[in-house]
């Protein structure tokens, strides 16, 4: 669960009408054809299926991994206890459950024996959050632009704004001459210009505050 979703059930928040995920969200995937979108919950169901032989690496712990600065695994540097080999070309996972529907086991989607893509040029799915390379929709851009308009102030948590599309919108509220709040234990980018007098700086971990938000709410006012 990221930080802002921490937040968000701690102070009982009706995500539906407070909560705008601007790079997507792994709750889902998302068809590169259709744009249909599946939860993650019955992917990942599909994915164990499909692959038994990897099963055991998820008993593994964070010290038995190396985790790359991206989050990515790689699994040639993790102290793997096995003699299995996992190759990444190995592993499988099924196709878009609408497509699959539509187009059933054809020239255009090919499925093995037990479901998993084979081939074609449908059917194919990704994590529905925003890569490397692709761009905000312009409807998103919008929806964010209208909420700082609206807004007096921006609280910012647990991020290093080094995603560009994210420094945006601290930029945008600056030049509206409005204030913002930084709390972190980490080098935001281009602190040096974002932050000001009148701003707010906190230079605590955000995972540390946002455990007792849920206790600061049964204080009576």
């Amino acid at each position: 669960m990221t930080g802002a979703r921490r937040l968000i059930h701690a102070v009982d928040i009706d995500e539906d009408d407070m909560f705008i995920e601007l790079h997507g969200s792994l709750q889902q995937v998302i068809c590169l054809h259709c744009h249909a979108k599946t939860p993650r919950t019955h992917i990942q169901t599909e994915l164990i299926r499909l692959n038994p032989r990897w099963a055991p690496l998820l008993s593994l712990d964070e010290k038995e991994l190396k985790m790359n600065a991206d989050g990515d695994v790689d699994l040639r540097a993790s102290l793997l206890d096995t003699r299995d080999s996992h190759e990444y070309r190995t592993f499988r996972y099924p196709p878009c459950p609408a497509c699959l529907n539509r187009y059933g086991s054809s020239s255009i989607l090919q499925v093995d024996a037990d479901g998993a893509w084979k081939g074609g040029t449908v059917g194919i799915i990704k994590p529905a959050v925003i890569f490397f390379g692709e761009n905000v929709s312009s409807e998103m851009r919008q929806l964010v632009n209208n909420i700082i308009d609206a807004s007096d102030q921006m609280l910012i948590i647990g991020t290093t704004l080094a995603v560009l599309s994210a420094q945006r919108l601290v930029r945008t509220m600056k030049s509206q001459g409005k204030r913002i709040a930084v709390l972190t234990s980490g080098y935001v980018r281009n602190e040096e210009t974002l932050v000001h007098d009148n701003d707010i700086r906190i230079w605590w971990k955000s995972s540390d505050v946002l455990k007792h938000i849920s206790y600061f709410r049964k204080i009576p006012p």
